[in-house]
């Protein structure tokens, strides 16, 4: 048993090093993931921001009062056609029923100035976690800022929120709302943490297709020792190569990981089911010729589901929803929590459903090796 374990750790090592020391990798695993984050943050970085300029105007419908205070929200709003479709409803109840039947996209309501208070009270009605909540809140602060400005002294504009239930909006989760920067850093570490895992498996490959790992076989080791090491080397490339990330992604793009432990647990996790991906991959093609270009196609075909390559937030909410149990998207979705803070709690389904991935894949490709090694007995 301690033999074993001695093998397992020398593998271990000899395959951490030979990835550390190729300098292809240290290009594919670390110039190419940062050169990505820079071009598609700087390109995108208007469209996930929460003032971007919509494809078509927002529908906003302005609720009328009877004091006419809703005209000093009516101008300014309308000064915006870029971005607003403003209308009007007669009360508040029709312009709530307008956000909810899908006529509008949100509904502002004036309740007009409390004379106790000295407050200006202003409703936003969207939907829970939109792109047009996000932008509306934006826009009404800096409004309200400017009522607040050209009125008395002790007067106050104080903006509230009430989501209206069934109401159409894009269903954007808080966790998403970030910029193109912070997306992108987790998007692409998302995606080339399976490449990292898969480097290692790339070369155990190459040795099984040469006299090495038979001299290996020669000496004692078992397949099940070899296979584990070589598992234990993609974990730990895998973390390495997110740990790099994420400090060189601060230092050069000012994102922001969030919370140390969160991001730890994720990292983990998501680098033993990306080791256990690889290592499933390396079962579903035995030819040591097509592991590489077979782990790249599955790899890509993932990044793309798991919404590396395209922002989840212009994609259909049933393509975010549906897919949440993949093992990379769910490494992009607990690394986006994490940077807003949220802390290992908040997490617990990402890494409930990474440590579920990697039970299956490592179960998989167990019992691919333990037949190989039935063979080669």
């Amino acid at each position: 048993m301690n033999d074993s374990v001695r093998q397992m750790w020398i593998i271990c090592g000899t395959h951490v090093r030979r990835v550390l020391v190729d300098r292809g990798t240290a290009i594919w695993l670390l110039a190419l993931p940062l050169a990505l984050i820079g071009v598609l943050g700087m390109s995108l970085q208007s469209l996930m921001s929460a003032d971007f300029i919509p494809p078509k105007p927002y529908r906003v419908v302005v609720a009328e009062s009877a004091s006419g205070d809703h005209e000093a929200l009516l101008r300014p709003l309308q000064a915006l056609p870029r971005h607003l479709e403003v209308s009007t409803a007669p009360t508040p109840g029709e312009a709530r029923d307008m956000v909810v039947q899908r006529q509008a996209d949100a509904a502002v309501v004036v309740t007009g100035l409390v004379p106790e208070t000295g407050e200006l009270t202003v409703s936003l009605i969207s939907a829970p976690g939109a792109v047009i909540t996000e932008m509306m809140t934006s826009i009404l602060d800096e409004v309200l800022l400017q009522i607040q400005a050209n009125t008395a002294a002790s007067t106050r504009a104080v903006r509230t929120e009430a989501h209206a239930e069934g109401a159409a909006g894009d269903g954007v989760p808080a966790w998403l709302q970030t910029d193109a920067f912070t997306y992108y850093a987790v998007g692409i570490t998302s995606m080339f943490i399976m490449f990292a895992a898969h480097a290692v498996s790339v070369q155990a490959v190459r040795d099984r297709a040469t006299d090495v790992y038979a001299r290996l076989r020669a000496l004692g080791v078992t397949p099940a020792a070899y296979m584990l090491g070589g598992s234990a080397a993609s974990i730990v490339v895998s973390v390495l190569f997110a740990s790099v990330m994420a400090v060189v992604s601060r230092l050069l793009f000012g994102v922001t990981w969030g919370h140390a432990l969160s991001w730890l647990a994720l990292t983990l996790t998501g680098a033993t089911a990306a080791a256990g991906l690889s290592l499933a991959v390396m079962a579903l093609f035995p030819k040591p010729e097509h592991v590489d270009g077979g782990g790249g196609a599955i790899f890509n075909i993932l990044a793309f589901l798991g919404g590396s390559m395209t922002p989840l937030h212009v994609l259909p909410e049933w393509f975010r929803t549906s897919l949440a149990w993949l093992p990379n998207r769910a490494v992009l979705a607990g690394y986006l929590k994490a940077s807003r803070g949220a802390e290992p709690a908040a997490v617990s389904g990402e890494l409930t459903t990474l440590a579920a991935a990697a039970a299956v894949l490592f179960a998989l490709g167990w019992l691919a090796w333990n037949v190989r090694g039935k063979e080669e007995a």
